[in-house]
């Protein structure tokens, strides 16, 4: 009888951040032939308090507890041994994980570690390093994904070689 495969799918929950705002988050400043409502203010008067900001969820984490479920829920049907693992952003909960239990293979949902996107290319190299495979792509090219002007210019690159390219655009946000 063949060793069933163990495989780990790593993940982070979403962070939520919330907190107050420094400036009041709806002012939009006075109108063009008004005086600015900041500047009326008598002596007396209190400067605003500031407003509570509805708290943000990092996006790229949104999907991925539902993601993750539905992966375990088809390796499972499939007959794999599955793990789940929040890394919740903490590296060296995730090296002590990797260390201990060597899965089989890595199910890579891990978007950033102690909330730094930037750090998503280190998990990957690190499942490198330990000579596992995981899912998704190599420490390389989520490196170079996050550096649009790097990014901008192998797109130029290979265009110039004729290859057919998506294009892309500059879009200006639209004045209020």
């Amino acid at each position: 009888m063949s060793k069933k495969l163990r495989i780990s799918i790593l993940f982070n929950e979403p962070v939520v951040n919330g907190g107050i705002a420094p400036t009041p988050v709806n002012f939009q400043g006075p109108a063009k032939n008004e005086a600015d409502p900041l500047l009326k203010r008598g002596a007396s008067e209190k400067p605003r308090e500031p407003q509570k900001v509805e708290p943000q969820v990092d996006l790229s984490e949104v999907g991925v507890v539902e993601e993750m479920r539905d992966i375990k829920v088809a390796l499972d049907a499939l007959g794999y041994k599955t793990t789940i693992v929040n890394v919740n952003s903490e590296v060296y909960r995730l090296i002590d994980y990797l260390r201990n239990e060597r899965p089989d293979i890595i199910f890579n949902l891990v978007e950033c570690v102690e909330n730094e996107s930037l750090q998503e290319m280190n998990v990957a190299g690190l499942y490198d390093l330990l000579k596992i495979p995981y899912t998704g792509a190599g420490p390389l090219a989520l490196g170079t994904a996050l550096n649009k002007p790097r990014v901008k210019a192998a797109h130029r690159t290979i265009r110039s070689s004729g290859r057919r390219t998506g294009s892309f655009s500059k879009k200006a946000w639209p004045s209020r």
